[in-house]
């Protein structure tokens, strides 16, 4: 065999190993980044997201139509969060529940109720724990305009130190293939 035909083959041996590592550190690196694009993203949105609904979560709960309703917000550790229209004398497990309940990461010996009285803010404090664990003990009622605030578990490792490990990884696995590839052509 000639030279150029097996300096030919040479190349074409070099390229077809760089396409199969190529293969291969994309289908590692594809289900990592996707992970830490879905599970861990840093609370960013784009205003396409949220062009469908003009009016954010707005809830109608309780009685029919022509019922008289009062507004209550709902914030953090819950399933629907937002604005709340809820039947006056409604309870907090009762809005909690029209909610879709706390999420698992929900602090429920924790959650205030944040309320205006004479003119002033008033934080109530509610331990969800102690309440559904006691037989008979009332849920506090709400009142129009009340900011309910169910707060969230902190975590034990932050999702930016997450984000850091798996970039971290992701370039370390570049680097290993980069070796492995330089090692399998001077081979």
């Amino acid at each position: 065999m000639t030279d150029a035909r097996m300096d030919g083959k040479v190349a074409d041996m070099r390229t077809k190993r760089l396409l199969v590592w190529g293969v291969i550190l994309e289908m590692f690196l594809s289900p990592v980044c996707r992970a830490a694009d879905e599970n861990y993203n840093l609370g960013l949105s784009t205003s396409t997201e949220h062009a469908l609904d003009a009016r954010g979560n707005e809830y109608t709960s309780g009685l029919g139509s022509g019922a008289v309703l009062m507004r209550v917000d709902l914030w953090g550790s819950v399933q629907k969060t937002g604005v709340h229209h809820i039947p006056p004398r409604t309870s907090l497990i009762t809005l909690l529940s029209y909610a879709g309940g706390p999420l698992t990461t929900a602090e429920t010996d924790n959650i205030t109720i944040r309320r205006t009285v004479d003119g002033k803010p008033v934080n109530i404090k509610v331990n969800l724990d102690t309440i559904l664990s006691t037989a008979g003990a009332p849920s506090p009622v709400l009142e129009p305009n009340d900011v309910v605030v169910v707060p969230a578990l902190k975590p034990i490792v932050s999702n930016n130190t997450i984000i850091l490990a798996t970039l971290v990884a992701s370039v370390l696995s570049i680097a290993l293939a980069a070796i492995v590839i330089r090692q399998e052509i001077k081979n």
